[in-house]
Parts: structure tokens; C-alpha cells; sequence
């Protein structure tokens, strides 16, 4: 470029100087050479700007291009990555919409048993308040029993001490026994104080000790009376075999004699009284000594509270039976020979 400029002004020069040229025009046409090579100047600098521009383009080109390559790779890798994220949240989509259907599950079955547990809950409070009102009930009976309990115990303490009272004689004489237990009173008379030995009927002094004793079994209005009859476990003897063919027969007899003895001849009312008989069963010493048969062949006499019973109408038929069996077991035994009950053949 340079060395086409700088043949073209001496062209122009050549022809200043061998044609026929003007000085003016000289002048214009080196002028314009001057404006010439100032324009081609400015486009050699120009061009040379162009080139420092385009080198520091194909730099940044190249940065770019190398920035490109690597935007690839990882727009490559987040498109790999997305496709990955993509499969799971479908897997995850899937397994939610289960979920979903198992919580439904769970919840309609946590709903049921909540309304299960809300009904049993219901019963229990129903069932407590039944209970606590059935307690305050039985606190009350309970606190009525302690009072009653209480008045019952200072009747028998009373009752006991007007027993001992009315019977010192028989009892410092080792004849009968008194004992009080809760609101129970028992008084035990030694058979010999009471029937001849053989016999169930009373004799002269038993009649003697249980006038005194219905002295204050007749104070005692709301008593029921058990008389009892016991024996020792020595069979009965052959004589009297015919008669009572066990210790059972005796004892019941004996008891049954002292009843009617209370009733009909001391004025006792027979609704509080009954009558048992226990043999040899229920001793309270040892059969093995005199001295303990004796304690055994007893007539018990126990006080207890009196229920009034329901109102029972007794057949005519069954009356006529009692009187009878009572006939039977009160049977004379005058013809029989006085011997012990517990003698041997």
C-alpha cells in the first residue's frame, strides 16, 4: 500500500516537471497528493487498528470457543442430571400417589378405631359412673353396717354382761360357759348339769339353770337362739342303741328336749329358736381323757341376730309332721335303764 502511494506522487511530479503544467495547477494536484497520502495514512492506521482488533477478536473468539465447549459439556452433564431428576421425581410422583392412597387407607382405619376407642371410652366413663355411684351407695350401707355394727356390739356386751350377771352361781361352779364373739354370744352348759346320764329329757337342776338363763334370754327381744346338742365320740351303748342309734339321735334329742322345755315351760318364742344336732363332730377337747369327753358332751346355746324370715305358710300336712318327729325325738325313756350314753357293750 505504502509503495503504490509513493509511486503514484512521483508520477505526479513527473508530469509537474515535463508537461506543460501551471504552477496553480501544480500546486492543487500536489495538494491533493498531500490529502491523498494523509487519507491513505489514516486507512494504513485504520487498517492497522483493524488488525490489532481483529487479533484481539480471534482471542476472545478462541476464550469464547473454549467457554462454549465447556457450557456444552455441562449444559450435557444438567441435561443428564435433569433426565436423572426427572426419572425420580416420576418415581417419586408414583410413590407419593401410593402414599397418598395408603394414608387414605390410614386414615379411614385411624377414623374407625378413634370412633372405637371415643365409643369404649364412652362405656368406661358410663361404666365409672356406675361404679362410683355404686360405691357412694355401698359407702353409705357401709357406713349404716359400722352403726349398726357398733349398736349391735354394745347390745352383746350388754347381753353378756346381764348372762354373766344372772348365771355367777353356774358359772363359778364350772357348770357353763360364757363366750362373746363379735356379735355373736355362746353359752355352753356341760350335759350333766342338764340330763341324767342316758337321757335326753331335763332334769330338776337343768330346769333350775335354764330358768335362770331365760330369765335373760327373754330381755333379749331381737335374738335368735341355736340350741345345740353335742356329744363325746364313744358309741352309743347296746341298751340304748334301740332308742338312738347314734350320737346324731342323742344330740339332736337333747336339743330338742331343752327347746320344748324353753318354750313350753318358760314362755320362750319359738320363732327364735332352732334346734340342731352335731353329735360327735364338732368337739372343742380331746376324746382322749375323761376330763375332755366331758368338755365335749356339752348343750350350746348360741345368741345371734334375729332376721324375721319371709312370710311362709306351712301346709298343714308338714305342721302335722313336725309335731310328730318332735313327739318322736321327746319319747318318755323312763323304761329305759339309766346308764351312760357312752358306755360300752
Amino acid at each position: 500500500m505504502r509503495a503504490t502511494t509513493r509511486f503514484g506522487i512521483m508520477g505526479f511530479a513527473l508530469l509537474a516537471v515535463s508537461g506543460c503544467v501551471t504552477t496553480g495547477k501544480f500546486r492543487a494536484k500536489e495538494d491533493e497528493a498531500r490529502r491523498y497520502q494523509t487519507e491513505v495514512a489514516e486507512l494504513a492506521r485504520q487498517h492497522q487498528a483493524t488488525l490489532g482488533e481483529l487479533s484481539s477478536t480471534g482471542a476472545q473468539l478462541d476464550e469464547q470457543t473454549a467457554a462454549r465447549t465447556v457450557l456444552e459439556r455441562d449444559t450435557t452433564r444438567l441435561r443428564s442430571t435433569i433426565a436423572s431428576l426427572e426419572a425420580n421425581n416420576a418415581d417419586l410422583a408414583a410413590t407419593l400417589r401410593a402414599s397418598n392412597t395408603e394414608k387414605d387407607v390410614l386414615i379411614a382405619a385411624m377414623t374407625q378405631a378413634r370412633q372405637q376407642q371415643d365409643d369404649v371410652i364412652g362405656d368406661l366413663r358410663q361404666d365409672l359412673s356406675e361404679a362410683d355411684a355404686e360405691i357412694e351407695q355401698l359407702e353409705a350401707d357401709l357406713e349404716e353396717l359400722g352403726k349398726q355394727s357398733k349398736e349391735t356390739l354394745a347390745e352383746v356386751d350388754a347381753n353378756y354382761l346381764d348372762l354373766v350377771a344372772g348365771l355367777q352361781n353356774e358359772i363359778s361352779e364350772g357348770e357353763i360357759v360364757i363366750t362373746s364373739l363379735k356379735d355373736k354370744l355362746t353359752v355352753n352348759i356341760v350335759d350333766q348339769v342338764l340330763f341324767q346320764s342316758g337321757q335326753a329329757s331335763v332334769k330338776e337342776e337343768g330346769q333350775h339353770v335354764l330358768a335362770s338363763l331365760a330369765v335373760v334370754l327373754k330381755a333379749i327381744s331381737a335374738k335368735q337362739i341355736q340350741i345345740i346338742g353335742h356329744t363325746d365320740n364313744v358309741p352309743i351303748g347296746r341298751r340304748l342303741r334301740a332308742l338312738y342309734p347314734s350320737n346324731w339321735e342323742l344330740s339332736a334329742a337333747r336339743a330338742t328336749h331343752v327347746a320344748r322345755f324353753m318354750i313350753d315351760d318358760l314362755g320362750l318364742d319359738p320363732r327364735h329358736i332352732s334346734v340342731a344336732g352335731f353329735g360327735e363332730f364338732r368337739p372343742v377337747a380331746t376324746n382322749t381323757t375323761d376330763e375332755g369327753r366331758q368338755r365335749n358332751r356339752r348343750i350350746e346355746i348360741i345368741l345371734l341376730p334375729f332376721e324375721e324370715p319371709p312370710f311362709l305358710e306351712v301346709p298343714p300336712s308338714a305342721a302335722a309332721d313336725s309335731a310328730a318327729m318332735a313327739d318322736s325325738l321327746m319319747a318318755p325313756t323312763d323304761d329305759v335303764q339309766a346308764v351312760d350314753s357312752t358306755a360300752v357293750d
